[in-house]
């Protein structure tokens, strides 16, 4: 499902799950900077299968039902148990620019996301999941 900044702006409360590189560093700086009110937990993501450890998925699933939305920031998913656990419970958004596995796309259908493999393959080279993010709330380059 396409991912809008009014779906974004409906929420305050995040729990934010990021790779944490460069982009991921910059994503939440510019998805932060667009909820000066917000409330925010944030995951930071970098193990070879993209997943939560046990702690952080019990610590999000408790945010959850405190009323956070969950979105991952730069981060493609690779463990599906996990993305259907949280897809059962609440909505999830998706910002990333990496090619998702075709393995999810029945996943997918239940995803709010904005990721140029998506809604632009020919031109996902020159989207880093911050830009995204930047246009998305409309800003100009």
């Amino acid at each position: 499902m396409d991912l809008t900044a009014a779906q974004l702006q409906a929420h305050s409360q995040w729990a934010v799950a990021y790779h944490s590189d460069a982009d991921g560093f910059g994503t939440i700086n510019i998805f932060m900077n667009h909820f000066p009110e917000g409330s925010f937990r944030l995951y930071s993501i970098d193990s070879p299968k993209r997943d939560f450890t046990e702690a952080q998925l019990a610590r999000l699933f408790q945010d959850i039902e405190r009323g956070c939305q969950v979105i991952y920031l730069d981060l493609t998913p690779s463990n599906i148990e996990q993305l259907t656990k949280i897809t059962n419970k609440t909505n999830l958004y998706y910002i990333d620019h990496h090619q998702i596995s075709p393995a999810y796309s029945q996943l997918f259908a239940r995803v709010y996301a904005h990721n140029p493999n998506i809604f632009a393959p020919e031109r996902a080279h020159a989207y880093a999941a911050g830009m995204q993010v930047y246009q998305l709330f409309g800003e100009q380059q």
